[in-house]
């Protein structure tokens, strides 16, 4: 019994995008509220910032880095520095900064709820698209998921009425044996204008599994007035549409097809 895997790799990897940009998002919001509290520039704390939202690897090694080295220096100063500084000023006391307010430590969880408001709707929108719809039904065709196959193609036509998908909707349903709702897909793609020499040939196979051999013989001539069978080396399908449509003239010469 062989294992089949349940997703492919494809939908592995889109799943895996969330989980990076919340990764990024918090490295990014670390670094913004590190920034602040180290009282750094506007301009430097917003640059940190959104380097290590872009380049998270590589600006946030950078950034540990340059606090590592900076921290061994902050505040501390040697004698001849203390000396001359009391004989420029020895009257005058520094003092000490004021903390910031209360309120400005919220700025940091609001840039991360905003960043992560504005790429959840992202995502969604993204994954409620008609290309994504694509995508997903074509990795499901290959897992041989037809149920979820027919699904992401309806949910794509339901986004843009394509006349490729209806065909591609209309194979699945044959592949299943749903022939009624195949010849109906097969049809819509006709009237979308699909570019496909071999349309009229799917929708002969569709009704003849209908049993309706009358409607189906124009579609095999249809079929085989196109380049597929008009070139040196004709498509295999040109036979069978030939010798179909070779049984069904005999059966309407004697009368069994009306």
């Amino acid at each position: 019994m062989s294992f089949r895997w349940p997703i492919s790799i494809g939908e592995t990897f889109e799943m895996l995008r969330p989980v990076a940009v919340v990764f990024r998002i918090l490295i990014s919001t670390w670094v913004l509220a590190d920034t602040r509290r180290r009282r750094l520039s506007f301009y430097s704390a917003t640059a940190w910032t959104l380097g290590a939202l872009l380049f998270p690897l590589i600006i946030l090694p950078l950034y540990l880095a340059v606090r590592i080295i900076e921290r061994p220096h902050q505040g501390v100063k040697t004698e001849e520095n203390k000396a001359g500084e009391n004989a420029a000023a020895p009257e005058i006391i520094p003092d000490k900064q004021a903390p910031p307010p209360a309120w400005s430590r919220l700025w940091p969880l609001a840039y991360a709820l905003t960043l992560t408001c504005c790429c959840a709707l992202y995502f969604y929108a993204d994954y409620e698209s008609f290309d994504a719809h694509l995508a997903r039904a074509a990795g499901a065709r290959l897992l041989r998921q037809s149920h979820r196959t027919i699904h992401e193609y309806q949910a794509a036509l339901v986004l843009r009425d394509d006349p490729h998908t209806h065909k591609l909707l209309a194979i699945e349903f044959a592949n299943t044996k749903q022939w009624n709702d195949a010849l109906e897909e097969y049809r819509a793609a006709e009237r979308g204008g699909e570019a496909d020499d071999l349309l009229p040939y799917y929708t002969a196979v569709a009704l003849d599994a209908l049993n309706r051999p009358t409607e189906a013989m124009p579609e095999y001539r249809e079929f085989l007035r196109r380049g597929l069978c008009r070139q040196p080396l004709p498509d295999a399908r040109c036979s069978d549409a030939q010798a179909r449509l070779e049984a069904a003239n005999k059966l309407a010469s004697t009368g069994a097809i009306q």
